[in-house]
């Protein structure tokens, strides 16, 4: 079966996943999980995938915990 490929398509929602380690804030040094965003970025580039600009906040998942914040881009929009 063939992918639509003549017809514009949008694909949003929360990946659970960053593509790259600038979309990882965090004062404390945590381990970014590599083999998802290298699986992230496979998948993107397979279906032809790429994401469309950001405006506004970047970030768009927190922990909520002030002391030891980190923030994450999980949404998004392809």
């Amino acid at each position: 079966m063939r992918l639509v490929k003549e017809v514009p398509l949008i694909v949003l929602g929360d990946f659970n996943q960053i593509r790259a380690a600038s979309e990882h804030f965090s004062i404390a040094s945590y381990l970014l999980p590599v083999s998802g965003m290298g699986e992230l970025q496979e998948c993107l580039l397979e279906c032809g995938l790429d994401d469309l600009e950001t405006r506004g906040v970047f970030f768009s998942w927190s922990n909520g915990r002030p002391e030891d914040p980190i923030l994450r881009k999980l949404d998004r929009a392809l």
